[in-house]
């Protein structure tokens, strides 16, 4: 979604219809028409960092759907800088709701029956963070802007931190199954294994 296609989800619990909406980047009627479409509560917006392209819809889904919203709190500062942001970008975000919860490391966010937990992964920014859960096919990470398909994420904007990225690629994810799916914030899928290779 939006000028720099943010990858955007939704999650929902099959059995009691909950949902959360991962990074609402832009395009908030379209999220909208998803979640009216399938019968869904959206009870969280869980946004991987504080960069606009991944919450700029925040607003109006909080807005529309009375969910909270969840973000890592060393990312506070940029989210909170999102009016230099957007304009930087070429972005519009004309407001953005107040945070209603963290998403600490270890974290569990319940929506139903179902859940995603949280992996603090800074580098990209302070507060990136990977939310591990299931879909209807198995496991998967949403990786934000931590991991991509043949990449990671850049470290030359603001908070940025090439070795706190090497950590987290290192000692975070390449520990995880190497067929675990991996949904990044932007681009294709790919899984750990393709892009971390056991050592």
């Amino acid at each position: 979604m939006g000028p720099l296609g943010c990858t955007c989800a939704v999650l929902a619990c099959p059995e009691t219809r909950q949902a959360v909406v991962v990074d609402p980047g832009d395009d908030a009627g379209r999220i909208l028409e998803v979640v009216k479409a399938n019968g869904l509560t959206v009870v969280a917006a869980l946004v991987t960092h504080g960069h606009v392209d991944h919450f700029a819809a925040a607003a109006p889904v909080k807005a529309a759907t009375g969910c909270r919203v969840h973000l890592h709190a060393s990312d506070l500062p940029l989210y909170r800088a999102f009016q230099w942001q957007a304009a930087a970008l070429g972005i519009v975000c004309p407001s953005v709701p107040a945070v209603d919860a963290g998403l600490a490391d270890g974290e569990r966010v319940g929506f139903g029956a179902a859940s995603v937990s949280v992996l603090h992964t800074p580098g990209h920014t302070p507060g990136s963070v990977c939310l591990r859960g299931h879909d209807g096919s198995g496991e998967l990470l949403f990786s934000g802007d931590t991991l991509f398909r043949r990449g990671v994420g850049r470290t030359d904007l603001p908070g940025g931190d090439p070795l706190a990225l090497r950590r987290s690629l290192l000692e975070r994810l390449a520990v995880l199954p190497g067929d675990l799916r991996v949904i990044p914030g932007h681009g294709p899928a790919t899984t750990i294994g393709d892009e971390l290779p056991a050592r």
